[in-house]
């Protein structure tokens, strides 16, 4: 055999690191590969979420939303719950760049993979600010709990 051929052993070891080099790169930038945060949010006023709709500027540096949707301002976790990327707002929706995960204002999946809702972080207003406590999450059983929600 020439230096220039490839043994079966060779070839199969050369595949399967390449196979593992390929999965990897599926992990990408919009993965939610940090930690939740866990220090408190100042996201502004409450006039800065003036229009019903999902504002997303915080979704990348702190992997939170912030919703307005009938009078209330409520932050759901920006990180999916199929494959923990971050997700967006597009055309009022939610939706996860990297499965095409859909979920309502509510945070309430309409389209899959994902199948579970996103989970509220604590949300309230201090000294005309709204401040938002991601240590204190509320699925939907607590959605109606006075700190998942602030109405306007």
């Amino acid at each position: 055999m020439s230096q220039t051929e490839l043994s079966r052993r060779q070839f199969m070891q050369t595949a399967a690191a390449t196979a593992c080099a390929c999965a990897l790169c599926g992990v990408s930038s919009a993965s939610a590969s940090e930690k939740v945060p866990t220090t408190p949010l100042d996201a502004g006023k409450p006039d800065d979420f003036a229009n019903d709709g999902v504002y997303d500027q915080f979704a990348k540096s702190r992997h939170i939303l912030i919703v307005r949707h009938d009078n209330k301002l409520y932050a759901p976790t920006a990180v999916c719950t199929h494959k923990h990327c971050v997700v967006r707002a597009k055309d009022q929706v939610i939706v996860c760049p990297c499965h095409n995960s859909r979920y309502d204002v509510d945070g309430v999946p309409t389209r899959g993979p994902a199948r579970k809702p996103l989970v509220r972080y604590s949300i309230r207003i201090q000294d005309g600010r709204i401040i938002i406590d991601p240590t204190q999450t509320f699925d939907p059983s607590k959605w109606n709990e006075p700190l998942a929600f602030i109405t306007l």
